[in-house]
């Protein structure tokens, strides 16, 4: 069965998955670089698809598998994995040309701090 969902829903769960990310990879209990939630949306396991574990970057892609609230943690957290592995090989061969990009060179990513997006964050920013 297919689960239909709006624009809306999509990019809530495209911005919980960058805010679980950044807030809970590598926290205690949890595997080491991947960030594991339980939200309105059902769960979410995101994992980088790259090497960036390896040397410390930040990765190009972020993967995140979403699950209802009935879905086992351990199924999810391999399918994530073998997906990330797959198309690892991929996103890495383009690594050098994206980091060479002069939309790479932004304050925001040279300082590498943690900013919401008003793009992927869930919710607006009032200005």
């Amino acid at each position: 069965m297919c689960l239909q969902r709006s624009k809306d829903e999509i990019w809530i769960l495209a911005g919980l998955s960058a805010e679980v990310w950044a807030e809970t990879r590598g926290e205690e209990g949890i595997e080491k670089g991947m960030g594991m939630v339980e939200s309105e949306v059902g769960r979410i396991v995101v994992v980088p698809v790259d090497d960036a574990m390896e040397d410390e970057r930040e990765p190009l892609l972020l993967l995140a598998v979403n699950g209802g609230p009935e879905a086992d943690w351990k199924a999810m957290c391999a399918k994530a994995k073998t997906l990330g592995a797959y198309l690892a090989p991929s996103v890495n061969r383009h690594r050098s040309v994206i980091e060479a990009s002069p939309l790479n060179r932004t304050p925001a990513t040279a300082s590498k701090s943690r900013t919401r997006s008003t793009t992927t964050s869930p919710g607006g920013v009032l200005r």
